[in-house]
């Protein structure tokens, strides 16, 4: 609809060139629907949080029963995103991040939940990266949108003027 209300404008068309294909054809998850598939994904990052990289059968299977008995209701390490971009990941264990990023999703900012998930190492990274890949694809295209709106703003606003 946007490109053809706007069909001279390169701006816009270059935004919407932006938007990946196979969202433009499959679709995003929304927002809530993301929260809900992070709750999947954390509890089994959880349950593997303790899996190191070269594990037999059973070490995979001790792994998931302590990660399924340890909990992860602690603080976590950083309240404001301010705090956490200025401090950054560094020394955060993968149960530090999964709390972090837990604490993130519970106030809305999944772009601040995406940045620890991108700091997962190993199996946990493994079984994230679904997750991570559909909230960074949500999170660009509503980088677009509110680029698209912006621009039509300032358009209505310098018609008006």
């Amino acid at each position: 609809m946007c490109r053809q209300a706007c069909p001279t404008d390169t701006f816009i068309q270059a935004l919407l060139d932006s938007i990946p294909e196979r969202v433009l054809s499959s679709g995003l998850y929304t927002h809530s629907s993301l929260e809900k598939r992070f709750e999947i994904v954390f509890n089994e990052c959880r349950k593997s949080a303790f899996l190191p990289d070269s594990s037999n059968i059973f070490s995979a299977w001790l792994s998931r029963a302590y990660g399924s008995m340890t909990h992860f209701g602690e603080k976590p390490k950083y309240t404001t995103s301010s705090e956490f971009y200025q401090s950054g990941t560094e020394g955060m264990s993968t149960k530090d991040l999964l709390i972090q990023a837990r604490y993130f999703i519970d106030r809305r900012s999944m772009i601040e939940a995406v940045r620890c998930m991108l700091q997962l190492k190993g199996v946990p990274r493994t079984l994230a990266q679904d997750w991570i890949n559909e909230a960074r694809q949500y999170l660009e295209v509503e980088q677009t949108c509110q680029a698209i709106y912006a621009y039509a703003m300032a358009l209505a606003m310098g018609q008006i003027l």
